[in-house]
């Protein structure tokens, strides 16, 4: 009997360690949501790359700075005709059709003559393109039946016109063209910062020694008044304060 109660006693006591043990299980459990957390996914990395895409974004592209305006406008070419008179240092291409020993390129010397084959002395300085081709073909006509003649300034460098000052590109530039004073600073690059288009002038220097200085009216030149954008002549000079 008395072992009967005490097996009975043991029995309670193991049933309530257990209870105790549950109790105390259940108050350590965190609050809230009991569902088990989602293990998270690692990030997808392409193959073969180490690091995670990053989106950069795309550079910013810079407009091509424009040109300068001097470098738009067409080259001086070769001159013909009967407007442009040649000058010492101008280099000529004489052309004798079908007369290749004749045909040849040559510049005019200080002294303003040429050396050519047959004619010998020949004076080009002071003649126009079309004048220096028909004084040549009346020489060549004592050696030759009927001599086609053609003459052509290859590079003029006895003409030009100076721009000095505030602008871009200081310098001289063939006068193989007519130009005019807006032509000339836009062949120099245009104005520098600071520039005083109110006080440009033209010097020009005369053939009877006389200089001339010629005050040039910017604003109504750039506003279309033809009279204030003349024309420029040999040896010119622009300044531009």
């Amino acid at each position: 009997m008395k072992v009967s109660m005490r097996c009975t006693l043991v029995f309670f006591v193991l049933m309530l360690a257990a209870a105790l043990a549950v109790a105390q299980s259940n108050a350590g459990a965190p609050a809230g949501n009991t569902e088990a957390a989602q293990p998270m996914q690692p990030a997808q990395v392409a193959p073969g790359n180490t690091t995670p895409p990053v989106n950069t974004p795309a550079p910013a592209q810079n407009p091509q700075p424009q040109r300068p305006i001097a470098e738009r406008l067409p080259a001086a070419q070769p001159v013909t005709g009967e407007s442009y008179v040649i000058g010492e240092g101008d280099l000529l291409a004489i052309n004798v059709w079908h007369e290749t020993e004749l045909t040849r390129t040559l510049p005019v010397r200080m002294d303003g003559m040429i050396t050519l084959p047959l004619i010998g002395e020949l004076k080009a300085a002071g003649q126009t393109v079309d004048q220096l081709s028909a004084t040549i073909t009346t020489k060549l006509k004592h050696y030759l039946e009927a001599p086609e003649v053609t003459v052509i300034v290859q590079e003029p460098r006895s003409q030009f016109i100076t721009v000095m000052g505030k602008v871009a590109k200081p310098g001289s530039y063939p006068l193989a063209q007519r130009l005019t004073v807006m032509d000339a600073l836009a062949l120099a690059g245009g104005f520098k910062d600071f520039a005083n288009v109110k006080k440009i002038q033209v010097v020009r220097t005369h053939r009877d020694g006389r200089v001339e200085r010629i005050p040039f009216d910017y604003k109504r030149a750039v506003s279309g008044d033809i009279q204030h954008n003349f024309p420029l002549e040999q040896h010119d000079l622009i300044v531009v304060p």
